[in-house]
């Protein structure tokens, strides 16, 4: 990748990526075959990092600002916080759901949850290549760059990157829920978590401890729940799972991200990052 100066962000180019983005998810779930393992899903992940490399590469955006620095001396602690964010809430899940009634644990799967997080865990941490060199790699960097305060700009990605999943959750089997009440509050959600990413983003100056927070995520709990380990009636789901769109999942990470910008400075919290 060529490391040169990143030039002025411009909101034309913002505007291609996110129009470009969405128009790549809908025509490849419309037209194309949108099961899991289908061409449709796959233009879907690949959107956002194929607009981004596209834009930085031959619309003059360059890749400066893009965080692809490691500092691992220095940003260590937001990479052990971004290890850490989705055990705890996984094991917040477990504990509120054991102790409700709203959740057991089918221990026979137990021996198999090693083998299958491994395996899940290099997809996982592709697909957030994808999404974070997009979301945290190029539209938070490219709105700084542009003037937009650290807070909003965190809430505009937050929007994009929500409303970006309508064509899986929409034209999959994303979820059996009434996409009347699953939608509303998944949005919710991802705001909620766009706030902590573009946190620790900001604050690390890199773009890996968003990528290795996603993947934990993805791995943690996405896969677990998956496998079944975790069983929780379809009544209680609402309330208890710790993916995207649960209540306990929007409860934690609103918790996380207030107090995340409580102990942050008005000036930083106001003023573009000069990363």
């Amino acid at each position: 990748m060529n490391n040169s100066n990143s030039h002025p962000a411009r909101w034309r180019n913002i505007i291609i990526f996110v129009i470009a983005v969405y128009v790549i998810s809908w025509v490849g779930m419309l037209l194309l075959d949108s099961s899991e393992t289908g061409p449709g899903q796959l233009a879907f992940i690949l959107a956002p990092i194929l607009v981004t490399v596209a834009l930085r590469t031959f619309a003059k955006d360059g890749w400066k600002d893009m965080g692809l620095g490691l500092r691992l001396r220095q940003a260590w602690r937001w990479y052990l916080f971004s290890a850490l964010f989705y055990i705890v809430l996984g094991v917040l899940a477990v504990i509120v759901g054991l102790s409700t009634g709203m959740m057991s644990l089918d221990f026979e799967l137990l021996p198999t949850l090693p083998g299958i997080m491994l395996v899940s865990l290099v997809f996982a941490l592709i697909f957030s290549i994808f999404e974070e060199f997009a979301w945290r790699g190029y539209l938070e960097p490219r709105l700084e760059n542009l003037g937009v305060p650290a807070l909003r700009a965190h809430l505009i990605t937050g929007i994009i990157w929500a409303t970006w999943h309508y064509p899986l959750i929409i034209l999959s089997d994303y979820t059996s829920e009434s996409l009347v009440t699953f939608i509303p509050r998944f949005t919710l959600d991802v705001i909620l978590a766009a706030l902590v990413y573009g946190y620790i983003r900001r604050r690390s100056k890199s773009v890996w401890p968003a990528v290795l927070m996603h993947t934990m995520g993805n791995t943690v709990l996405r896969t677990v729940l998956l496998t079944g380990f975790f069983n929780i009636p379809e009544r209680f789901e609402a309330y208890i799972t710790p993916a995207a769109g649960g209540l306990l999942s929007i409860v934690f990470t609103a918790a996380v991200a207030f107090w995340l910008f409580r102990r942050e400075s008005p000036t930083l919290v106001s003023e573009p990052s000069q990363a």
